[in-house]
């Protein structure tokens, strides 16, 4: 998965979708690439728009968003965000 930030968004981390998989199978493999670095996953919240799961890495809070057309990493810090990049490099 290649993750890229937007210019004027510095607490997203989104995914160029290559493969043209479905949101659904984009979470999955997202999910797994986090649980092999040992980053917690937690349970998901339904909002109508979307789903939310709260996540944390080294202790940092982090959420995996997914909507109907895509999945992407929300954090308030930008040191989260750095070292969840690091794991997509």
């Amino acid at each position: 998965m290649k993750a890229f930030l937007l210019k004027n968004d510095k607490n997203r981390i989104y995914f160029q979708n290559y493969e043209r998989i479905s949101a659904e199978e984009e979470l999955i493999k997202l999910q797994s690439i986090l649980k092999k670095e040992n980053i917690s996953i937690g349970k998901k919240h339904e909002t109508p728009l979307d789903d939310l799961y709260d996540c944390e890495i080294d202790g940092n809070p982090f959420t995996i968003v997914r909507t109907e057309e895509e999945t992407f990493l929300y954090a308030e810090c930008t040191y989260t965000i750095k070292k969840l990049l690091k794991i997509f490099e």
